[in-house]
């Protein structure tokens, strides 16, 4: 799972976070407050945020190596 923060200024992409960045709710919470003091609507500035989530599976590797493909 991660946390993207996006940042428009004034209708147009300003920055986004990598999606290496914010890994848990604690460090996405940090750097949440303190980009909204950072980038404040007064100045033009909306602020968003997203929640991913990955998903893996094990492979049975004999499976995988008899499938075509």
């Amino acid at each position: 799972m991660y946390y993207e923060i996006l940042v428009v200024k004034n209708g147009r992409h300003y920055f986004a976070t990598a999606e290496r960045s914010l890994t848990d709710f604690h460090a996405f919470k940090v750097v949440l407050k303190d980009i909204t003091k950072r980038f404040p609507e007064s100045e033009g500035y909306e602020i968003s945020a997203s929640e991913y989530y990955r998903e893996g599976k094990q492979l049975n590797i004999r499976e995988a190596l008899l499938k075509d493909g």
